[in-house]
């Protein structure tokens, strides 16, 4: 007979693990029906997420739960960063075209 125990806490980790899919799904879902495109990024922005958890955890001591805020401030902030870095703000196409305006 299986302990009672055992199967608990399987059927725990069984609605986890599919609480992940069923998130991973829903926004492959919305991405597709958005922008009716396959974003073939997602599962990278995944595991980068699950990798900044793991790593909070394991060096840090953060619970992997309440390490999520910070994960996607950091997440959030390196590509705000990214992205201001490489604009056009940024990369001297502005200048020129102010200085066209004047002639």
């Amino acid at each position: 007979m299986a302990d009672l125990g055992l199967v608990a806490a399987d059927l725990v980790v069984g609605l986890m693990l599919g609480s992940v899919f069923a998130v991973i799904a829903h926004g492959l879902n919305v991405i597709w029906g958005v922008t009716k495109v396959v974003n073939v990024a997602h599962g990278e922005f995944i595991m980068l997420g699950a990798y900044g958890a793991y790593y909070l955890n394991f060096y840090l001591g953060f619970n992997p739960l309440l390490s999520v805020p910070v994960d996607a401030a950091i997440g959030i902030g390196s590509v705000s960063f990214s992205i201001s870095d490489c604009s056009i703000e940024n990369s001297g196409a502005r200048r020129r075209s102010r200085a066209r305006a004047r002639w």
